[in-house]
């Protein structure tokens, strides 16, 4: 079996970085080498433009014409940056592009149409793992965002599970049973090596 991704997405406060490395630990322990990157940077525009929220919103309209060149990013990202760890191990990435298409969605420079059309572009991982807690839980968790925001990005993550077909893991509860998920999934997809 060639080494293969495994992405966790989720807003902040969502738990990706602690499963994220607990699933690293997992394959490094079952001998299954894996190298960790939290993803959430673009490569070629690294700061996202520098861009106040504010502003992001007023010209909402005409970013929304830039989405093409976040696609490219993506690819350029993933064909330069990700594949060259994908020769080498398997691959944990904690965050992906689709948070970056959730938080276009968030400020409206997206729409569910658009986000189903950019999906079509990037490359899918083998594993994909949305982490949504409820709202609450996760403005309490980091703090970086309103209840009414978490709700907002809650709302945005639903939709990504079902553009991608791909199930939430609720990690609202306690880790250990969002781990036992995770783990499951592993043991499924690397019991096959």
């Amino acid at each position: 079996m060639k080494n293969i991704q495994i992405a966790f997405c989720g807003m902040d406060g969502a738990g990706k970085s602690t499963l994220a490395k607990m699933a690293q630990s997992w394959l490094e322990v079952n001998e299954h080498h894996a190298i960790f990157l939290h993803a959430h940077t673009y490569s070629l525009s690294k700061n996202s433009l520098s861009l106040s929220s504010e502003s992001v919103v007023k010209y909402r309209l005409l970013l929304r014409m830039a989405i093409p060149i976040s696609i490219i990013d993506n690819l350029y990202t993933y064909y330069f940056k990700y594949r060259v760890h994908l020769k080498k191990a398997n691959l944990i990435t904690d965050r992906y592009f689709y948070d970056k298409l959730v938080r276009l969605l968030f400020y409206g420079i997206s729409t569910p149409f658009l986000a189903r059309i950019h999906c079509l572009f990037i490359p899918r991982p083998a594993i994909i793992f949305i982490l949504n807690p409820n709202p609450e839980s996760a403005s309490k968790r980091k703090g970086e965002h309103s209840v009414s925001d978490s709700r907002i990005f809650y709302e945005n993550y639903n939709l990504l599970s079902r553009i991608l077909k791909t199930a939430i893991i609720n990690t609202s509860a306690p880790i250990e049973e969002s781990w036992s998920i995770v783990e499951r999934v592993l043991e499924s997809n690397f019991s096959k090596k």
